[in-house]
């Protein structure tokens, strides 16, 4: 570091310069990062930099817990799963090292398995701020599928937690059934699926179940109708208070020749309990209560 203060009157100047190489960083004992070097600039005026490298073999390390995502990415062939090691982004303000790999489907008579992928990363400050660890298995927008015979089912686990804990919580899980048939004249199937969705976010959480219950029907693919029951029900928690939300969803398709048509009916209930909420001696002042109360007296 380096300070001039000149005599003249101009403004002083500052410059600062720090390094810290081959050193290794451990979070949780399930990840170790390996940083080959990691520097620092500043100077009055200017825009202080952060850089880092990480080491050239093996950077990032899962350990303990997460020590089978090591063993997968060291046996299986390279050109298995999304890339041949980890995916490191840089940016302004952190580094963003993550794993990820994807299973191939695996089929054996009537069981198959689909979409199985394991991430694993971790957020890393530059300066401020708090190192976060990351994992998931299989994604919302692609759940891991399960299917035995007619019946099939999957979901997702996404887990996210720095210093102080669990950060985020998310998931879901659901199973059914599907069965389909033909006999000539007439084809059509019907399916039953059920399952639960969860999410914990700091102070707020979200548990929902849900019903889906539906059929279709096609005559010498002349006429077809189709219907959908979807029933679900969730509870939210937040600090303002609890809420209840009930949803009933009725779809009815008929398709006829050149003509089609749809009708969703829909019903929705919410009941909530909480700060938010009016208590009774604010809504109605004493004299009006003395007043109801007298006239069943």
């Amino acid at each position: 570091m380096r300070l001039e203060n000149n005599l003249d009157g101009t403004p002083p100047a500052s410059v600062a310069h720090g390094e810290l190489s081959n050193f290794e960083l451990r979070l949780f004992g399930v990840i170790a990062l390996k940083i080959a070097k990691i520097t620092f600039d500043s100077s009055n005026g200017a825009k202080s930099m952060v850089t880092l490298a990480l080491a050239k073999s093996g950077p990032i390390v899962f350990e303990g817990p997460l020590s089978f995502i090591q063993t997968l990415a060291n046996i299986l062939p390279p050109g298995l799963f999304a890339g041949s090691g980890p995916s490191i982004r840089p940016t302004p303000t952190e580094l963003d090292v993550s794993y990820s790999i994807g299973l191939p489907p695996v089929e054996c008579g009537v069981f198959s398995l689909q979409n199985i992928s394991i991430m694993a990363g971790l957020d890393l400050p530059y300066i401020d701020g708090k190192p976060a660890v990351e994992f998931a298995f299989a994604a919302r927008a692609r759940p891991f599928l399960v299917t035995v015979e007619i019946f099939g089912g999957g979901g997702f686990v996404h887990v996210v937690l720095d210093a102080d804990g669990i950060k985020m919580v998310e998931g879901a899980i659901e199973f059914g059934g599907n069965f389909a048939f033909d006999i000539g004249v007439a084809s059509g199937g019907v399916h039953a699926m059920a399952g639960i969705y969860f999410q914990l976010k700091g102070s707020d959480s979200d548990l929902t179940g849900f019903v889906d219950i539906g059929g279709e029907v096609s005559v010498l693919g002349l006429i077809s109708i189709s219907l959908d029951l979807n029933l679900s029900l969730s509870w939210q928690h937040s600090p303002s208070g609890n809420v209840i939300e009930g949803r009933a969803t009725m779809t009815v398709s008929v398709h006829v020749l050149f003509f089609s048509a749809s009708v969703s009916i829909s019903v929705e209930r919410s009941f909530s309990a909480g700060s938010g909420d009016p208590k009774i001696d604010e809504l109605v002042s004493a004299g009006d209560w003395a007043m109801y109360a007298g006239a069943f007296a």
